[in-house]
């Protein structure tokens, strides 16, 4: 039997999911009330706060399209994660198969994650039959965090587990006619929430041109017109690479995490006497 340990979850896209959901509701009702789309959204709020009750250090990850937030995903070791693919689109990144390092990490994706059409038990993709909500992200990270066991696979969390929140930018006009990047969130309630608020990290993620090619990183000191932040001294500067190990490895140094356990996960609660 397969023993898992889950440091992380990533949840690609928030945006993406909540678009889907408002539209799958419309297919239902039609269009919505006013007082319906107002509180649009209110489950997005609420997938943040249950989160960190459930013991998750959020981090948020939001930019345009094409800025490489999937491609983060790659830094993270198979097997430590639970990826819900909500926009249910291929990996945007691959293990290149001549260097010894990455071909181990590609065998050991293709094994827990799979593909689109057939998912890997740590790939969550929405299909016709089975949509995908932030309810049930909740509840099925609940599930997990009491520790899962089926005749093949056993998976726990990690103490102190991380959740990636990615999502796409919005460009609105401050007080003053000034452009502020936010996060793209629909209905009016949810949006006053501010739901950046409750996170413990912010980046945007950017494509900064050195040495003549782009590269992909994300920012995590504001501009002034944005909301990217991290906790003091957790990181050296402005920007750090496109890399989610990193930021979780920085988190779990910053805070005194001990490190991963290789003690075998504890029983179930429903197992346990």
């Amino acid at each position: 039997m397969d023993k898992l340990k889950l440091k992380s979850i990533v949840i690609d896209t928030i945006s993406g999911l909540q678009i889907s959901n408002h539209v799958e509701a419309q297919k239902v009702r039609g269009k919505l009330k006013q007082d319906e789309w107002n509180d649009t959204g209110i489950d997005f709020t609420n997938l943040f706060f249950g989160l960190r009750d459930l013991g998750f250090t959020l981090v948020l990850i939001f930019g345009f399209e094409g800025r490489g937030k999937t491609y983060g995903i790659k830094s993270l070791n198979p097997s430590e994660y639970l990826w819900f693919n909500a926009d249910g689109k291929p990996p945007t990144f691959r293990y290149d198969p001549k260097i010894p390092e990455q071909a181990e990490k590609g065998k050991e994706f293709s094994k827990w994650y799979g593909t689109i059409t057939k998912p890997g038990p740590l790939m969550k993709v929405p299909t016709k039959t089975k949509r995908m909500s932030f309810d049930e992200i909740l509840k099925q990270v609940a599930m997990i965090k009491a520790c899962v066991k089926t005749p093949n696979l056993e998976v726990c969390f990690d103490e102190n587990p991380v959740a990636f929140l990615i999502g796409h930018s919005f460009m609105m006009k401050g007080p003053d006619n000034e452009l502020f990047e936010t996060l793209r969130v629909l209905g009016k309630v949810s949006t006053k929430f501010g739901p950046e608020s409750t996170t413990t990290i912010t980046g945007i993620a950017e494509v900064n041109v050195q040495n003549g090619k782009p590269v992909h990183e994300l920012r995590i000191q504001t501009l002034g017109q944005d909301s990217a932040r991290a906790p003091e001294g957790m990181f050296e500067g402005s920007h750090i690479p496109n890399s989610y190990q990193l930021i979780v490895d920085s988190i779990d140094e910053y805070y005194g995490h001990k490190a991963p356990s290789t003690e075998e996960p504890s029983e179930p609660q429903s197992k346990q006497k």
